[in-house]
């Protein structure tokens, strides 16, 4: 009885054991094949898994370049984009300090009803005013009450009778949006006009 009992637990335990397979003659040999069979799988998952993460580690330094070539391809974009915002600010630059200089130019002109001198006074006042612009390159019109006026003489004899009536200075500055050797805008000026009464 405990022959027939020990056969039929090793028996039971081949058929309990997920890796071997049945076979009801020679339960014994056939689960210690199964078990080298098993040592043999696991040692093959263990040298693909040692396969792949050293894969993987030569794939990390081969792609080590990679971050160097992509910044090497974007570049020349960023620095036309950072150069083109540099040359635009300093565009808008000039525009604020020739929008200031005009109106202190204008404001001249309004106050200069008793000058003798009211036309060089105003153009003094915008090239002053304007000290980081080049002066040669500022043109300016000078009006009051819609005549313009391009002269001390023709000024003050305008104002002479033109009490509370606007008093109007333009002006004018070329600019170069020139990114990197590429004019963005051909003919750019920049004006600004500013009127003030006349007192």
């Amino acid at each position: 009885m405990s022959q027939s009992n020990t056969q039929s637990q090793e028996d039971l335990t081949v058929l309990m054991h997920p890796t071997v397979t049945l076979d009801l003659h020679d339960g014994r040999d056939c689960a210690q094949s199964d078990q080298r069979g098993a040592k043999t799988v696991r040692r093959a998952s263990t040298a693909l898994l040692r396969a792949a993460l050293l894969r993987g580690r030569e794939a990390a330094r081969d792609r080590s370049g990679a971050a160097a070539v992509e910044f090497a391809l974007v570049l020349p974009f960023l620095l036309t984009m950072l150069l083109g915002i540099i040359q635009f600010g300093i565009t808008l630059n000039n525009y604020l300090e020739l929008t200031n200089a005009v109106r202190t130019g204008a404001r001249e002109l309004a106050v200069g009803r008793t000058s003798t001198t009211p036309y060089t006074t105003a153009t003094a006042a915008i090239t002053s005013s304007a000290a980081n612009l080049t002066a040669g390159s500022i043109s300016y019109t000078l009006s009051v009450n819609g005549t313009a006026c391009n002269s001390d003489s023709s000024c003050k004899t305008a104002l002479s009778t033109a009490s509370l009536q606007p008093a109007t200075v333009t002006a004018t500055y070329p600019c170069s949006l020139t990114v990197m050797g590429v004019n963005f805008l051909p003919g750019c000026t920049l004006t600004s006009t500013t009127t003030d009464m006349i007192e």
